[in-house]
């Protein structure tokens, strides 16, 4: 009997020593990893006593170059914390503002935002209303929780998760989201948060408010962060190229619009448009506007510089343009004995084909060269020194361009001959020929495009600024310069571009063979108003068939609205 007390005795002391040691460990020991899971028990309660409703990732923001926005705004909305049900003073006030039925009031456990609660955005009258009349439950919020961009898609780009990619980026930190393509994953170091923004109230075991009806903001309240990233982009010009390239069913190509004094990118579009249900899926993602694609024709444009640049070619005589590109056959179009001028407006392949032999056999390089000063060969878009970045690029995704294929082809006459037209070999992006154009506008002077002008704290001040004036150099002999641009004005005036002809432009037409049956790429490339240059143009279509060619019509509709833009602003 004895035995058997002691035995009890003992089961007892070690059943208690253990509950003890088990709320022992629970409540002091292991409070902030607990288990074999490392629970977080304090993190774990204090989620179970509060309501909590997020109000955005606190992730910076971009503008176009008047400060409008270019990615979603925060919206004016109201948060609706549940114990409002038990309060019929502040379901009637709802009740009236909104003329809506709440009796699915009762079924709220959790706070939801009021757009949600009744199927649409809430009105800044009924906003400001909540604002300047505090109502116990209903707490007015500007909520930011979608960075698609509202123009530019390619340009901006999108914002995601990529596990991977932000390992790669950021080592063991986290964050919420990171920018996964274009600008945002370009200045995604600038734009990311770690703090996303919350609304929290703390409730009893009934979901009670706690501490009266005190409500904590979670974030980054600081006056410096999210970052505002003000682009070059002018939002209304920005608009006129995404609608023209869209009522024209360009299924794939795009057009670049550069401000030819400082070399603002203005406006820029790629087509298809993106999947955003599946980005990646059939290249909707790919900014084409910073690819390489063979030119066509108007690589001519180089051909000619580089002849009239180098002085060694005589260009004053008249070239036999009923021979193919070869001259060993006679050419479908059958153009008769054109002069230089002539052959350029007209865009004989024999001509070009000559010139290109010439330059080649006096210098090997001749092509290249000149290709290289005024930037085909790229990148061209901003690259420069901040902070502890060394030659951080704005276009991070840009391509570089392309001549030859190996040293052979620069001796190899029928290689010449083909790479002298934009074919072969030949891969130019439309951002460097757009710049190419502007280059040739202004005198013949180099400068790096430039999509980002600053980015700015959240209370306006200045984090960087961007050179306006990055890179610049004169590539081109100004007489060299005016001379390529009268060029340009003929192809319009009487050559392959006169559908164009009344607007006031210069620029060069060009078709590409892709090696695919029956598909081409077709651009069109220049500046205007001729007489006083202010912007270069490049509209191109990639994978058409043969003739079927959109660049013209679009690229007459997008300088019209420029024009009447223009003019609505004297």
């Amino acid at each position: 009997m004895k035995n058997r007390v002691i035995i009890f005795v003992c089961f007892l002391v070690i059943t208690w020593v253990g509950l003890i040691w088990r709320l022992g460990d629970i409540q002091i020991f292991s409070t902030d990893s607990f288990g074999p899971e490392n629970i977080n028990l304090l993190e774990k309660s204090v989620q179970q006593r509060t309501q909590v409703i997020h109000l955005g990732e606190g992730r910076g923001s971009f503008y176009d170059r008047n400060m409008l926005p270019l990615t979603e705004v925060p919206k004016k909305d109201i948060v609706v914390f549940p114990f409002i049900k038990e309060i019929p003073e502040v379901v009637q006030i709802l009740e009236n503002r909104f003329q809506k039925d709440f009796s699915n009031l009762a079924e709220l456990e959790q706070p939801i935002q009021l757009s949600e609660l009744i199927g649409h955005n809430i009105s800044m009258e009924n906003y400001t209303f909540f604002v300047e009349n505090q109502t116990p439950g209903l707490v007015p919020i500007d909520n930011s929780t979608n960075y698609e961009p509202l123009l530019a898609e390619h340009l901006l780009g999108i914002v995601g998760e990529n596990a991977e990619v932000e390992s790669q980026r950021y080592g063991n930190t986290t964050y919420n989201q990171i920018g996964v393509t274009g600008f945002q994953s370009t200045f995604d170091s600038f734009l990311v948060n770690q703090n996303s923004e919350k609304l929290l109230l703390h409730v009893d075991a009934k979901k009670q408010p706690l501490f009266g009806l005190s409500y904590f903001y979670k974030g980054d309240s600081s006056s410096f962060y999210p970052v505002k990233i003000k682009t070059t982009i002018d939002s209304t010009i920005q608009h006129l190229l995404e609608k023209s390239v869209e009522d024209n069913k360009l299924g794939k190509g795009g057009a670049v619009l550069i401000d030819i004094e400082n070399r603002d990118l203005v406006a820029m579009v790629s087509k298809p448009s993106i999947n955003i249900d599946d980005p990646f899926s059939e290249g909707s993602i790919i900014n084409h506007n910073l690819r390489a694609y063979a030119p066509g024709s108007v690589f001519k444009t180089v051909v000619a510089a580089a002849a009239i640049e180098g002085g060694e070619v005589d260009l004053n005589h008249t070239y036999n343009c009923n021979l193919d590109l070869y001259g060993e056959n006679e050419a479908n179009r059958k153009l008769g004995a054109l002069s230089f001028e002539e052959s350029f407006a007209q865009s004989c392949n024999r001509t070009f084909a000559q010139i290109g032999e010439e330059l080649q056999r006096n210098d090997p390089n001749a092509i290249e060269s000149m290709s290289q000063k005024i930037g085909l060969t790229g990148p061209v878009g901003w690259t420069g020194d901040i902070f502890h970045y060394e030659d951080f690029r704005q276009f991070s995704e840009e391509e570089k361009g392309h001549i030859w294929g190996d040293w052979y082809d620069r001796q190899s006459a029928k290689a010449i001959n083909q790479t002298a037209i934009g074919q072969k070999n030949v891969k130019i992006t439309p951002i460097s020929i757009a710049n190419m154009m502007a280059t040739i506008a202004n005198r013949g002077v180099f400068q790096q495009v430039r999509g980002v002008e600053r980015i700015l704290y959240q209370n306006g001040a200045t984090m960087v600024s961007f050179n306006e004036q990055q890179g610049q150099r004169q590539a081109l002999q100004p007489k060299t310069a005016e001379r390529l641009a009268d060029l340009l004005k003929k192809v319009v005036d009487s050559g392959t571009g006169q559908s164009l002809k009344g607007l006031n432009v210069a620029g060069k037409s060009g078709t590409a063979e892709t090696g695919r049956e029956g598909k081409e790429h077709h651009w069109f490339a220049g500046f205007f108003p001729y007489d006083q240059p202010k912007y270069a143009l490049v509209v191109y279509e990639l994978d058409v068939e043969n003739g079927s060619y959109l660049t013209y019509p679009i690229f007459r509709e997008i300088v019209e609205g420029v024009y009447e833009e223009e003019a609505s602003k004297d």
